[in-house]
């Protein structure tokens, strides 16, 4: 199995920067997510739902506050890692924020 993700820790860290927030919030109103919330706690639930559907996360646990991530996540690496090294892309450092993410 994958790694435990929680959305509340996040949201609160993500409220409190204003970076980030706008980040969830371009997210959150893609086409893909198609949120309609204006809260960060609502948008992570919608991201998290989106991706649930998509098989990058299986809820676990009461009420989908805890999801653990799939394989499809180590895919998505390997194939942004081969478009990065045949497109001649630079080298894109990970944060530890974004690893808590996971």
């Amino acid at each position: 199995m994958g790694r435990l993700a929680r959305a509340t820790p996040h949201s609160r860290s993500i409220q409190d920067s204003h970076a980030q927030f706008q980040l969830l919030k371009e997210i959150a109103h893609s086409s893909m997510v198609k949120s309609k919330s204006s809260d960060g706690k609502g948008m992570i639930r919608s991201v998290m739902a989106r991706l649930t559907d998509m098989e990058y996360f299986i809820p676990t646990g009461v009420g989908g506050i805890q999801h653990v991530a799939t394989g499809k996540w180590s895919w998505l690496y390997d194939v942004m890692s081969f478009i990065r090294s045949h497109e001649d892309l630079p080298d894109v450092t990970v944060s530890d924020d974004q690893i808590g993410l996971l």
